[in-house]
């Protein structure tokens, strides 16, 4: 039996089970190393894929942190604003007391 060999190092022969028994182990190891270099391939455009496409998880992670912080450093300038108004008001008002008793 003729077999061709691999011009191409990622050429990949589909190989039935009848022909493996006439390989012999230089071919097998060989159609092996090519379907291994395609998979590699596979990986790699699978990568590039996810790096162009999504975002790292981490990151979302630390979006999500920063997020909580803020919503906590809000929440605690409103209620020290919230405070200060009634603290100003007060104080006004006392003011106003004070002024309309020594006028009258």
């Amino acid at each position: 039996m003729n077999i061709p060999l691999l011009t191409e190092p990622y050429a990949r022969r589909h190989i039935s089970k009848d022909d493996r028994s006439h390989f012999d182990l230089a071919d097998q190891l060989q159609d092996l190393h090519a379907t291994i270099l395609e998979k590699l391939d596979n990986l790699e455009v699978m990568r590039g894929h996810l790096r162009e496409e999504y975002v790292p998880s981490n990151v979302c992670q630390n979006l999500e942190q920063c997020l909580k912080d803020s919503e906590v450093g809000s929440l605690s300038l409103s209620i020290i604003s919230s405070y200060f108004l009634n603290e100003f008001v007060f104080t006004s008002s006392q003011l106003l007391a004070v002024f309309t008793q020594r006028h009258f």
